[in-house]
């Protein structure tokens, strides 16, 4: 059988049948704002029959306050000509409440001019609630991370302050031998042979001059003299204060 073939009649019922067993909400509203079509799945969602929604308003199912709210612009603006498309909750008497993806299109007569508003409704609840899910855990993962961060750059912190503290003891260190070096080789510098005068006791450096021995050890060393005479020397030099200071 071709489609010339088939009756008004049948193709308007097909057509009823395609609608009403959409899962999507169908409905038709004219410029009054009055329903004159609405399809089961749209019927069952408010827990009424066709008849009790055809031919009232939508003020009359949705109630006034989401009426003017949220449909009343949205249907001005699709008579207007312009497709509407927006995402919102709605509460149902069969269904409670669900998250709907909602598009007006604006229906054309022979004139071309815009009669009726044709709502197609989707039920994205699914959808919303597995996309809040994953904002949750995204949320939860950035103040994981964030906090994973902030341990990290404190530990990289503590880790520098501790290399610091760690270079300045090396600089300490190394002076410390460095001065250690530079002691032991002063010491050094007053072992070993040492060529001195069997005559007047002078000491040869290493530059080969003569020089006292008093000089010579304080070049060598931090040593510093203090003078006096030994015994011998006062006996062979003072007899008559060695003699006296041994008798009294």
């Amino acid at each position: 059988m071709s489609s010339k073939s088939i009756s008004t009649e049948e193709m308007s019922r097909r057509y009823e049948f395609i609608v009403n067993n959409a899962k999507e909400f169908m409905t038709l509203i004219n410029s009054d704002y009055i329903y004159e079509a609405a399809n089961d799945s749209y019927c069952f969602a408010h827990n009424k029959k066709r008849k009790e929604i055809i031919g009232k308003t939508a003020a009359n199912i949705w109630g006034k306050e989401i009426f003017d709210n949220v449909i009343h612009k949205c249907l001005d603006e699709c008579l207007s000509g312009s497709e509407v498309h927006y995402q919102e909750w709605f509460e149902f008497p069969s269904l409670g409440r669900r998250y709907f993806d909602v598009r007006y299109y604006p229906y054309y007569n022979k004139e071309a001019v815009v009669t009726h508003v044709v709502v197609v409704t989707h039920d994205i609840t699914k959808r919303k609630i597995a996309e809040e899910e994953l904002e949750k855990h995204r949320d939860h993962l950035e103040e994981m991370v964030e906090d994973r961060t902030n341990e990290l750059e404190k530990s990289n912190r503590q880790l520098q302050n501790e290399i610091i503290e760690r270079k300045r003891l090396e600089r300490k260190m190394e002076q410390l031998i460095k001065d250690l070096k530079t002691a032991l080789t002063n010491v050094k510098r007053l072992r070993g042979l040492i060529p001195i005068c069997a005559s007047c006791k002078k000491i040869r450096d290493d530059e080969g001059y003569w020089k006292e021995v008093e000089s010579y050890i304080r070049e060598h060393s931090d040593a510093e003299f203090t003078h006096g005479i030994c015994p011998d020397c006062m006996k062979k030099l003072y007899p008559q204060y060695y003699d006296k200071d041994k008798s009294g």
